[in-house]
């Protein structure tokens, strides 16, 4: 079952025992925010959010700092805990802005840091990450506390030089690669983390569960819990969320966990 599938079933369960579906009633919690994520854009048509991330992501720059748009979506990513991905983006905007090329593929890479020397070109990645500025600003606010130089060369920081609108200076740069949040906005029902609900309650909680918390599977959590006793952090997040319901909780879990954690709960 699909996690539209499993968040529809839900809801039609809340709909039959009569429980108003709204954000103070019924609320569908993940253990983090990436799953969140996933469950925001089964609701918001993917094709049309990812399509309206990719306009966005091209149109907003000027074609000269066609490198700088890589290097702000990669930080944005590590700012919000997705380091690889991030990495590979700043890295493909390094190369971009070094080569003063658009075209960008592993091989061309791949030869390029053969020729800059590895481990120098791993030290310049690495300091320029650091260096670039925290992305929950504005984006004009980004750019003008971005470095003056990177690799010792010097950057332009004029607005009109790097962005086709200077209007799009006032933009979150959240908005500019993330759509969940206005996404969960306009769901008729609360979907967050655990964490963003500890202190509520709700008629109803659907809590959804991956086969890992944080690095560590939840088999192995359970195989080392004494019955009654969590003393696992994990277990006692879960805690907190298998008490946010009033009348209903509904667990989704990966079908080969299923058996465990119906054991679990017995």
């Amino acid at each position: 079952m699909s996690l539209k599938e499993t968040v529809d079933s839900f809801i039609t369960f809340c709909e039959k025992l009569s429980i108003k579906i709204n954000k103070e009633n019924v609320a569908i919690l993940c253990r983090s925010k990436r799953l969140v994520s996933d469950i925001a854009k089964t609701f918001g048509e993917r094709e049309a959010v990812q399509k309206s991330l990719i306009d966005n992501y091209y149109d907003i720059w000027d074609p000269n700092f066609f490198w700088g748009r890589d290097i702000c979506h990669g930080k944005y990513l590590i700012d919000n805990g997705e380091y690889k991905k991030g990495y590979k983006l700043i890295e493909m905007g390094l190369f971009k802005f070094l080569n003063q090329n658009l075209n960008f593929s592993q091989d061309a890479l791949r030869n390029f840091v053969q020729k800059y020397n590895f481990i120098k070109w791993r030290k310049q990645v690495h300091e320029t990450v650091n260096l670039i500025p925290i992305t929950s600003l504005q984006l004009g606010a980004w750019i003008s506390q971005f470095p003056k130089k990177i690799v010792g060369i010097p950057l332009i920081h004029n607005l009109n030089k790097v962005l086709k609108n200077r209007e799009y200076a006032e933009l979150e740069i959240s908005s500019i690669f993330d759509r969940t949040n206005s996404i969960i906005e306009k769901l008729p029902f609360r979907l967050g983390t655990i964490h963003s609900v500890k202190g509520e309650t709700f008629e109803a909680v659907l809590l959804v569960i991956n086969n890992k918390a944080q690095n560590t599977k939840y088999s192995t959590i359970l195989s080392k819990t004494i019955p009654g006793k969590l003393k696992d952090e994990e277990l006692r997040t879960l805690y907190v969320a298998i008490t946010r319901p009033r009348k209903i909780l509904m667990l989704a879990v990966p079908i080969e966990d299923y058996n465990m954690w119906r054991s679990f709960f017995n």
